[in-house]
């Protein structure tokens, strides 16, 4: 029989349950510094890179017109990360988290310039290379960010620290798409890349300025006094003084032995398999709604609308979980099949502005799926295993996402699929994952409800 970690429940105390959930937000940004930097520093990095990723999608598919093309380029965007997946677990868990975030930023700043000497067919090549390269030092930041935000706020901060980061990408995404798509079209794709670069720079900045010192690493006795429940873990045990160095098997046993773990990593899994709805939208904003004469606008606002969707869900689901591991679990469920009505729904939508809404609707279920799943990571999931953890999460993740764009685009370009057939069978496939996540909570809730 496997063990289970133990959660520690979320849950508020009456002063803070009657507190709203938006006054909660604007305290743990204002009263917390290292967490402020943190957040700044997503704010400023994620709108620039929704600035760069719009360009890049109209400049592939201004050259080509290929859906293949537009296909692999989502896909070096992601499958890189699966490949990484060891080596940046092992890197998150064995040095400073918050270095290697500053190193990262560092190397994905010159990275994206590259992108200024494409110019023609003919240099697609090194799109594909600076793609690959620059999302390896993104499957190195990411794991490091979510292994660290438990080191910045508590326990009763953690879920809506959480809904804070998920909403910020949620609003990067629409500012950075609606702006990029505008600046693009206007004064060139060119502009943004550098961008691109500069948001990349700041970001570095303003991380070397979060003071923190890092469970995983630092002895017990020399927490900072600004680290929340200072030399515990979300558990409560001590840290350890000398950290064990970090191997690979040991965070596979660790899975093998917590099913109720692996279950809940696997759940970006199970969106990955919408991953190809990032070319679905792009052809969506060019063939079935473009404005003007480029799709530019068109998809723009269709990530918008996606961004704003990501945007309020968490914030209505955290407002709704009040940080109850049994209600994170049944809104991950509710979570799936909203997303599934979403791509389903889409396929038959009459004009942009109805496809907009849809998409809104769509997002702030998969962005509840995010959300919920990192959180019940974070609390379950000793610090030292963090790093891999969430290393696994996100390779896996991209990897069922690159195969979902690699079909999707084979489709495109092979089979005759349309973009409206596209977005239907996305939503098709996304039941898989609804389903088996419900069967899991009928089976095994009763006796995650009786731990907890």
């Amino acid at each position: 029989m496997t063990t289970e970690t133990p959660l520690t429940p979320l849950a508020e105390t009456p002063r803070e349950t009657r507190e709203p959930f938006r006054i909660r937000y604007l305290r743990l940004v204002k009263s917390n510094p290292n967490f402020r930097r943190l957040w700044s520093a997503q704010l400023i990095s994620g709108i620039g890179d929704w600035f760069y990723t719009l360009a890049l999608y109209d400049l592939l598919y201004q050259l080509t017109g290929s859906g293949k093309v537009l296909g692999w380029a989502i896909i070096l965007q992601s499958l890189p990360w699966f490949f990484m997946t060891p080596v940046a677990g092992l890197i998150t868990d064995r040095f400073s988290r918050r270095g290697v975030m500053i190193v990262a930023d560092l190397a994905r700043a010159g990275i994206v310039l590259g992108l200024l000497l494409v110019e023609t067919r003919d240099d697609l090549w090194l799109v594909y290379v600076l793609l690959g390269l620059e999302v390896s030092f993104a499957s190195l930041f990411e794991p490091a960010r979510n292994a660290l935000l438990p080191d910045l706020v508590g326990k009763k901060d953690l879920l809506p620290a959480n809904a804070v980061a998920s909403a910020t990408w949620s609003l990067t995404l629409a500012v950075g798409m609606a702006l990029g798509g505008l600046v693009a079209a206007t004064f060139g794709r060119q502009v943004t890349f550098l961008v691109n670069s500069g948001s990349f720079l700041l970001s570095a900045v303003l991380i070397r300025r979060i003071l923190v010192a890092e469970s995983h690493i630092a002895p017990a006795n020399t927490v900072s006094r600004h680290t929340p429940d200072a030399g515990k873990s979300p558990g409560g045990e001590r840290y350890p003084k000398t950290p064990p160095s970090p191997s690979l098997h040991e965070g596979l046993r660790y899975l093998r032995s917590h099913s109720q773990v692996f279950a809940t990593l696997l759940a970006k899994t199970g969106l990955g398999v919408a991953g190809g709805m990032l070319l679905v939208l792009v052809l969506f904003g060019q063939e079935v709604f473009p404005l003007g004469n480029s799709g530019l606008l068109g998809t723009s606002l269709l990530f918008a609308a996606r961004g704003i969707g990501t945007l309020i869900g968490p914030l209505v689901g955290e407002s709704v979980v009040r940080g109850r591991p049994w209600m994170m679990r049944r809104t991950i469920a509710a979570g799936f099949f909203l997303t599934a009505f979403g791509y389903g729904a889409l396929s038959y939508a009459p004009n942009l502005p109805v496809a907009a809404l849809i998409l809104m609707l769509g997002h702030m279920g998969s962005s509840n799926v995010w959300v919920m799943s990192t959180a019940l990571l974070q609390i379950s999931v000793p610090t030292n295993l963090r790093g891999r953890v969430f290393s696994l999460d996100m390779g896996l993740h991209t990897l069922v996402s690159s195969i979902s764009n690699f079909l999707l685009g084979k489709g495109r370009d092979d089979w005759g699929l349309y973009p409206r057939m596209m977005a239907g069978t996305l939503g098709i496939m996304l039941l898989l994952p609804a389903i088996l996540w419900t069967l899991r909570l009928l089976v095994v809730g009763k006796d995650l409800n009786e731990e907890e």
